[in-house]
């Protein structure tokens, strides 16, 4: 699922209006798209960094992930080494939620002849 994912922040990127619809243009999702993605390289992932991938103001990028850590999608953690820095990753509930959409999006891609 993060090559699908892959493609679909790569259409993202580039208005490619060949892809079929999906709800990742919504700031969260681009929040819980990235956050996935980055998992295949570690388990966590620094608050800071998600915003600059999510190209979300970080301002907007915090106030989404505290709303979405409310809902149980997302957990932080802070950094033993560096208590500035916040990790965070996908809670179970939020792993469910982005494969579910993701595989949604790969029937719909299918179903395109893409």
């Amino acid at each position: 699922m993060t090559g699908v994912a892959n493609l679909l922040t790569k259409g993202i990127e580039t208005e490619c209006n060949e892809l079929p619809p999906f709800p990742a243009m919504d700031p969260r999702w681009r929040i819980l798209i990235e956050i996935y993605k980055s998992r295949s390289v570690a388990a966590y992932t620094s608050v800071s960094f998600i915003a600059t991938a999510a190209e979300i103001p970080d301002t907007t990028s915090l106030r989404l992930q505290k709303a979405l850590h409310d809902d149980g999608m997302i957990k932080r953690c802070a950094d033993p080494a560096d208590k500035r820095r916040i990790w965070v990753s996908l809670t179970p509930k939020g792993v469910a939620i982005v494969e579910a959409a993701l595989a949604g999006f790969a029937e719909a891609l299918d179903r395109s002849n893409l």
